[in-house]
C-alpha cells in the first residue's frame, strides 16, 4: 500500500461533462483532489454538458477533440507522455479502454499508475451482439491489466470476475457521498416550476432499464389518485414514457422536467422517491434521497438496496403489482417507509482511499 501524497499529479478522464453519475463523480473527485492540494488535470474529450460549470477554477482542464474520445487518442496519450502524472482516474468500459492505450502509446506505464474504476454491472451493461463480444474480450484483456481496479459495490466486484473470467484483485470502493454538499444545494431556489403535491419523484437516464414505465404502470392502478409524479432526466425512451403516460390517462400527473444538474430541490420537496431500475452499479440517487430524509422504495437493483430500504419497500424490477401495493401503503394508508442508516465516505476519505492502493 502507498501513502498518500498531497503533491502527486492526478489526471482525471472523462469523454464527456453531460448529466451522468460517472461525470458527476469524476468532476466531483476532481474538485476535491484539488482543495486537498493535489496538481489536479481533468482531460474532457467533449468538452460540453451540464457539468462544465461545476469545475473548479483550480483544476487545470484540457480538452480533446469535441468528437468522440477515440478521436482524441493521441491528444491524450501526448498529454500523459508531457504531463508526468503519478496517477490517472477514469471511469465506464468505454473510457478506461481509451485511456489504457493511450497511456501505452505515451510509454508513461511503468511511471504512472491508472486507477479504473466500473461503474456498473457489465453482465447487464455489456450489449451481448458480436460487437460486444469482441468489446467484452477487449475489457477483459484491459481490467487485467490496468494498475488498480475498482468496484463500487461487493456484488459488481463478484460479477466483474465472472463475467470477464479475470483473475485478479478488485477493490470494493463505494461510491463518495458528499452530505454537506447534497443538503446545500437542497436548499437552493432551483424549483421554479410549480410541481403539484403530493409527488413521488425518480431521477435518472430515460432508458428502458430505468424501468420508469412500471412506475406509471403502478400509479395507473393504485387506489388513490391523489398524488403525482416528477420524472427528473432524458433519454431516448422519453417519448415512449409519453406515450404510455397517455395511454394510462395520467397527463395531469405526470411531469418531466429533464435533467437538472441539482436535483436536490426537487428530491427534498418529494413524500416518496421511487428507484425502479433493472441494474444499478452503486444507486446514488437512492442514498441522496435518503440523505435527504425522503422516504424511499426500490426495485432489487443491486445488494446495496437492502442496505438502505426496508425490506416491505423493495419490489422486484418490472413488477408493478408490488410497487402497487407500496404506493397504496404510502398514500391510501398513509404508511411511510422508513429508511435505513447507510455509512458512506466523503468525497476526500474516496481520494485517501484510492491513492493508498
Amino acid at each position: 500500500m502507498q501513502t498518500l501524497n498531497k503533491n502527486n499529479k492526478v489526471l482525471f478522464v472523462l469523454a464527456s461533462l453531460n448529466g451522468g453519475g460517472a461525470e458527476r463523480l469524476s468532476v466531483d473527485l476532481a474538485n476535491n483532489a484539488s482543495e486537498m492540494g493535489m496538481d489536479v488535470s481533468l482531460f474532457v474529450g467533449n468538452y460540453t454538458g451540464p457539468y462544465v460549470e461545476q469545475i473548479s477554477h483550480s483544476v487545470q482542464v484540457k480538452r480533446g477533440s469535441g468528437a468522440g474520445l477515440s478521436k482524441s487518442l493521441f491528444s491524450l496519450a501526448q498529454l500523459i507522455r508531457k504531463g508526468e502524472f503519478d496517477y490517472i482516474f477514469c471511469s465506464q468500459e468505454y473510457v478506461i479502454c481509451i485511456t489504457y492505450f493511450a497511456l501505452l502509446l505515451s510509454g508513461k506505464a511503468g511511471s504512472c499508475k491508472l486507477i479504473a474504476r466500473e461503474a456498473s454491472t457489465p453482465s447487464v451493461n455489456v450489449i451481448k451482439n458480436f460487437k460486444g463480444k469482441l468489446f467484452k474480450r477487449l475489457i477483459k484483456q484491459v481490467y487485467a491489466s490496468v494498475d488498480t481496479l475498482i468496484a463500487p459495490t461487493a456484488s459488481v466486484k463478484e460479477d466483474i470476475v465472472q463475467f470477464y473470467g479475470i483473475n485478479r484483485r478488485v477493490e470494493v470502493l463505494a461510491n463518495p457521498i458528499d452530505e454537506y454538499k447534497i443538503k446545500r444545494e437542497a436548499l437552493e431556489n432551483a424549483c421554479s416550476e410549480s410541481l403539484p403535491e403530493p409527488y413521488i419523484v425518480t431521477v435518472g437516464r430515460l432508458i428502458e432499464s430505468k424501468g420508469v414505465q412500471t412506475i406509471l404502470a403502478a400509479m395507473s392502478k393504485a387506489k388513490s389518485s391523489k398524488f403525482s409524479l416528477v420524472v427528473l432526466g432524458e433519454g431516448e425512451f422519453k417519448s415512449d414514457l409519453e406515450n404510455l403516460t397517455r395511454q394510462y390517462g395520467l397527463e395531469d400527473r405526470v411531469v418531466y422536467l429533464g435533467f437538472k444538474s441539482n436535483p436536490f430541490p426537487y428530491i427534498a420537496k418529494a413524500g416518496l422517491f421511487v428507484l425502479a431500475s433493472r441494474y444499478e452499479g452503486m444507486p446514488n440517487a437512492l442514498i441522496q434521497a435518503s440523505i435527504l430524509g425522503v422516504p424511499c422504495c426500490s426495485s432489487l437493483s443491486t445488494g446495496v438496496v437492502k442496505e438502505l430500504v426496508d425490506d416491505s419497500c423493495i419490489f422486484q424490477y418490472g413488477n408493478d403489482k408490488e410497487l402497487t401495493t407500496i404506493l397504496d401503503r404510502v398514500f391510501e394508508d398513509k404508511e411511510l417507509p422508513v429508511n435505513k442508516n447507510y455509512s458512506f465516505l466523503s468525497p476526500k476519505q474516496f481520494i485517501e482511499n484510492v491513492f493508498e492502493f
